[in-house]
């Protein structure tokens, strides 16, 4: 091994530099490759392996760059310009975070900007330490080139799969690797820029066919991502070259900018016009909630009302989401977790302040990019001007949408920046990079000991999958005492202390994830019940009040605080409740709960008889299936699968549904897959249906943490099971199920049956051999 080292030593020293470099394009390909493609995604950082694994490689190699530029070159940090408005930007986000009524919260919001900042800061010193620059950019095109051939695989399975009909109905939106497409489009459309600069500088035909293929591939992902940011940001940098084009010819003296501008203008027209159209047919699609930006001025009124409650410093660094509840009935309404727009997010979390700090870093960052491309040498000119619009594209994609969350995107934004600022040659400040480990490593140490709690808690998921309750919930106290004010963790425990049938410990949780994040129906539901549990009834009705005021759309919490009412005798507000659940879910009409007491059987003859939107499509399908017309049924089912404003237990119906249509075409396996998912979707022992609510929304994408499966309590009033039609379809799936699946999967179909009718015989009867 010595002699290898030697030898590298006194190999010449052309053949050395080359491998070096061909060392680092490595290495940063490898690194973009996992930040976009496998740690950065918009779930990957909600799990705890990747979570560890990315802590483990980030931390280890900003240790080797403060040991190597820090400790053994002494080297000091580069003054790049943007030090006042970094400076400025910092102090609104303290500020903001002192008077978040959340700090840990928000405390892990601002470690991830900080995160991002530090790599800012390692870009730009490796870039004027000489590290290759095109090793950044080939990097950057070859990874967004991989997330969308991603995109495209993706689209071709769903069509031919026969999930859906090119060019019929909505287009496909690929999820990708990196679990949106608008984090797909947003890490393109940084690259594209960069398109023209290996163009130019690598003539050889197999790059040229590799960027004739990225630049097809990015065609045919922004028409089916429907990424309206995207657009957006594509067409500000097309007009940005537009204007730089007629610039230099206005300052040419061969030909003025009226010629130049008469010669281009019907093509730039052209493509404007064809841009628009791809927009607002995008607009159209079933998951942007109808019109050009209908749902955005949704999420941005949300984030003006958070602005106008606290004006100058916000509600705090990462608390929109957690604040949303109070303005949408959640569930069953969309949870927007963040603003779709940066100005708005920072005008809510950080307030006027925070948006003042932010125009000031766009202000200098804009300064200095034009005197980077003023002052930058002839070779790096064409690059410059790239990277410039790489910017403009993302500032404006991002006033439509906030990726400053995800990994995927802002590592590539620092990337870009940094090459921006590295294009003239950088002076040196007195601040030493060395004094960059004290803040780095009280950051470290946080994240170290939140990790620790998330490995205690991810312990308690096993042994509650494996069955060993007493000891997850042991695990679940562990990781309370080592995050003790998260309250994801505090509702965690109070479900298992539930299913304990420990309801003082129970109570005691909830009312801890309370006092902690106050704007969920579900903490509340489960506070309530689990007072009732304990005997303090009047309590536990005030706390369904209080869900049903945060949530007034969500008929089980109403069904279960209108049933709380009428025990207590407060005939009133029990009628109150049952006439908007039966106005809510006229589905839910024939269930004999509304003729079992007198006040039910009255609330039943009050309510005006009325068909809800939910249930048209049901009876759409039912009259379908009963004519026998088999292929409308299944373009209703496709369409209202695909729908993304029912509500989960009405597509759980649909699913039953699908289930019954290929029975009538001899699909039988197909139609007992479907049994299956509404199944167990029904039997899910979460709020409204799925249990998405609290795990799939308020977790995955705000706490960045997995949750047990559950998100209610025993004692919710839940009418989704039918017992008239439901029963002949499950035990079709069970004796299928005991027939031909594994004794596990019977089992699991078996209890879930029970889940929804304890006294189901054949479920009871059927023993897996």
């Amino acid at each position: 091994m010595i002699e290898r080292v030697v030898a590298f030593g006194r190999m010449p020293l052309s053949r050395r530099s080359s491998l070096e470099v061909g060392l680092k394009h490595i290495v940063a390909m490898v690194a973009l490759c996992y930040i976009v493609l496998a740690g950065g995604g918009l779930f990957a950082n909600t799990y705890l392996l990747w979570q560890v694994v990315t802590l483990i490689l980030g931390a280890s190699l900003v240790i080797s760059w403060l040991l190597w530029r820090g400790v053994a070159e002494r080297a000091a940090w580069s003054v790049t310009g943007l030090e006042w408005g970094l400076l400025a930007t910092i102090l609104a986000a303290f500020a903001s975070w002192a008077v978040s009524p959340d700090g840990r919260v928000s405390a892990a919001r601002l470690l991830k900007l900080s995160g991002f900042l530090l790599i800012f800061l390692m870009a730009v010193d490796w870039l004027s330490a000489g590290w290759p620059r095109a090793s950044i950019i080939n990097a950057l095109l070859t990874v967004s080139g991989l997330a969308m051939a991603a995109g495209l695989l993706e689209i071709y399975a769903y069509y031919a799969s026969g999930q859906g009909t090119l060019l019929l109905g909505a287009l496909y939106r690929p999820v990708t690797l990196l679990g949106h497409s608008n984090l797909l489009m947003n890490s393109a459309n940084l690259a594209l820029p960069y398109v023209i600069v290996v163009w130019r500088r690598a003539p050889r035909h197999g790059v040229r066919s590799s960027l004739l293929i990225w630049l097809i591939m990015y065609t045919v992902n922004t028409v089916f991502a429907s990424s309206r940011g995207a657009l957006a940001g594509l067409l500000s940098m097309l007009a940005g070259v537009a204007a730089i084009m007629i610039w230099r010819s206005h300052s040419s003296k061969r030909e003025g900018w009226l010629p130049f501008l008469k010669r281009w203008i019907w093509l730039g027209l052209c493509a404007v016009a064809v841009l628009i159209g791809i927009l607002v047919y995008q607009s159209s699609h079933p998951t942007h909630g109808g019109g050009l930006f209908a749902t955005r001025f949704v999420f941005w009124k949300i984030a003006g009302q958070l602005a106008w409650e606290s004006p100058w410093l916000g509600v705090g660094p990462g608390r929109f989401g957690f604040e949303v509840p109070r303005f949408v009935s959640l569930p069953p309404e969309f949870w927007p977790i963040h603003a779709h727009g940066i100005v708005a997010q920072t005008l809510a979390e950080f307030g006027l302040v925070g948006v003042g700090a932010l125009a000031m870093l766009l202000v200098f960052l804009a300064h200095v990019g034009w005197q980077r491309v003023k002052a930058a040498p002839s070779d790096l000119r064409l690059e410059t001007w790239a990277s410039c619009f790489s910017l403009t594209g993302f500032v404006t994609h991002s006033s439509l949408d906030d990726p400053t969350h995800c990994l995927a995107t802002m590592v590539p934004l620092m990337m870009v920046t940094a090459l921006l600022m590295t294009a003239a040659p950088l002076p040196r400040s007195r601040f030493p990079i060395v004094a960059l480990i004290v803040p780095f490593a009280v950051g470290l140490a946080f994240q170290i000991q939140w990790l620790m709690a998330y490995g205690s808690f991810e312990e308690a998921r096993q042994l509650y999958s494996n069955g060993e309750v007493e000891q997850a919930y042991a695990k679940a106290q562990e990781a309370i005492r080592r995050d003790p004010t998260l309250a994801f963790y505090q509702m965690n425990a109070g479900w298992l202390s539930a299913e304990l049938d420990d309801w003082q410990a129970a109570q005691r949780h909830f009312e801890s994830a309370v006092a902690t994040e106050g704007n969920l129906a579900i903490s509340y539901t489960s506070l309530g019940l689990s007072r009732w549990h304990n005997g303090d009834r009047q309590a536990a009705y005030e706390a369904l009040q209080r869900a049903v005021e945060l949530a007034p759309l969500a008929p089980t919490i109403r069904l279960t605080a209108g049933q709380m009412a009428e025990v207590l005798g407060d005939e009133d507000g029990a009628h109150r409740e049952y006439l908007a659940v039966l106005a809510q879910r006229p589905d839910w009409r024939d269930r004999d709960y509304w003729l079992q007491t007198e006040l039910r059987r009255r609330a039943l003859k009050d309510v005006p008889v009325v068909a809800a939107t939910t249930t048209e499509t049901i009876d759409e399908i039912t009259q379908a299936i009963a004519r026998g017309d088999v292929e409308q049924a299944r373009d209703l089912i496709r369409a209202a699968l695909s729908s993304a404003s029912l509500p989960a237990p009405i597509i759980a119906r649909v699913t039953l549904l699908s289930g019954d249509v290929e029975i009538e075409a001899g699909e039988i396996e197909a139609a007992m897959n479907d049994y299956r998912r509404a199944l167990f979707a029904l039997a899910d022992s979460g709020l409204e249906g799925a249990g998405s609510t609290f795990g799939r929304t308020y977790s995955l994408g705000l706490y960045e943490r997995q949750p047990l499966p559950m998100d209610v309590t025993d004692g919710l009033v839940v009418l989704d099971f039918d017992p008239r039609t439901d029963p002949p379809r499950f035990e079709r799936l069970l004796i299928w199920s005991n027939t031909y699946d594994s004794c596990v999967a019977s089992q699991q179909v078996k209890h879930a049956v029970l889940e929804l009718d304890p006294q189901n015989a054949l479920a009871l009867s059927l023993i897996c051999l």
